[in-house]
């Protein structure tokens, strides 16, 4: 590595340069990197549930069912849903409430709190 540094340095014309700027450099961006890492995850949960929650139903209505009970039944579902990708069990408008405050928070916070 340090045999890399040297050439490079010599390539450049600088004569010394210390290595805790370059420790400093290189740490800095594998930490932008594992940040950009995390908020492409965020990004990408945050879609799919998206998809999730606005996605086709497997209820169907007709003449014939209770709407009452259709509504509940799309209810059910759609906590199942938000369950199975968050862990969180809630009332489908607290599901609306946290969506909506997750993304207020523009990636402050996700997940089971």
């Amino acid at each position: 590595m340090m045999n890399l540094l040297k050439q490079t340095l010599d390539l450049l014309g600088i004569e010394r340069i210390s290595e805790i700027i370059v420790l400093a450099a290189a740490l800095a961006s594998t930490l932008f990197g594992v940040v950009k890492y995390f908020d492409l995850q965020h990004q990408l949960r945050r879609w799919i549930l998206g998809k999730r929650l606005k996605g086709k139903s497997i209820i169907t209505t007709s003449s014939f069912a209770d709407p009452v009970l259709h509504s509940t039944a799309k209810n059910i579902e759609r906590q199942q849903q938000f369950k199975e990708l968050t862990g969180i069990y809630l009332h489908p408008d607290r599901i609306d409430a946290l969506t909506v405050l997750w993304n207020k928070s523009n990636g402050a916070f996700y997940g089971p709190i």
